[in-house]
Formats: structure tokens, sequence, C-alpha cells
């Protein structure tokens, strides 16, 4: 069996219309984040969204990575998720992890955002925001 051929790169300040974002939770607890999905123009872009929860035992202190909780995610999602149910879309200026694998005699990619400080930080509403210019063809 042929091994998988990974590539990654990262894609910065890319303009993208994003239509639809998705909040799935972990099968077991509806509070967990498992994934967030961005549908955009260019591709679905995740984000599996986890922090980091210390708690002590023994004088030992504990770390894990956890799921965000739906409540605890960020307010600048919110406010987006807000934006794209009542205009229909947003556009916005992002910064991703595009990773393209050799699977089964085909390409496929995968894109996605590694941390809460790159969607904080790098991913901006633009300023023309919920308008689309018409594509002529």
């Amino acid at each position: 069996m042929p091994e998988e051929t990974k590539v990654n790169e990262y894609i910065d300040n890319m303009d993208v219309v994003i239509s639809v974002i998705d909040i799935e939770t972990e099968p077991n607890n509806e509070e967990a984040v498992k994934k967030i999905r961005f549908h955009t123009d260019k591709g679905d872009i995740t984000w599996k969204p986890k922090t980091e929860k210390q708690t002590m035992m023994g004088g030992l202190r504990l770390l894990r990575t956890v799921p965000y909780e739906v409540g605890l995610l960020p307010k600048k999602l919110q406010e987006w998720g807000m934006l794209v149910g009542e205009k229909g879309h947003i556009k916005a200026n992002i910064s991703y992890t595009k990773m393209t694998v050799d699977k089964d005699g085909g390409k496929v990619e995968y894109r996605f955002i590694t941390s809460e400080k790159t969607f904080l930080e790098k991913w901006k509403l633009r300023d023309d925001a919920a308008k689309i210019e018409e594509v002529k063809g």
C-alpha cells in the first residue's frame, strides 16, 4: 500500500466569503465543541478549539488539553455567526493552513486553523463584509 504524501502550506491574507458557520459538538457531551466549520468560497476551513485545564492532585499540577465549551467560545465567533445569519454571508481576510494529501490515487485538500490566536488575530472582517459582487460569466 503506497504511503500518503502530505504537503502543508500556510495561506496568509486570503480574502474569502463565509456563507455558513457550523459548530459540531461531541456526541457524548453537547457542551463540548468537537469542530467549527467555516463554509467559504475557497472550501471548508475547520477549527478544533481546545483549551488547557489544570487541576491539582496530591500536590501535582495536572494539565489537560480539552475541547472548548460552547458557551466559552470567543465573542467574535458569535458576532460573525450572527452577521452570517443576518446577511447570508460575510467577507473576511483570513489566514489558515492548507494540507494537500495524495490519497487513493488523487489529491485531497484540508484547510484548518490551529489556534484561537490565529482566529482572533489573523481573521478580520473586511470593510465591505456584507457585499458580494456579481460574477460575470
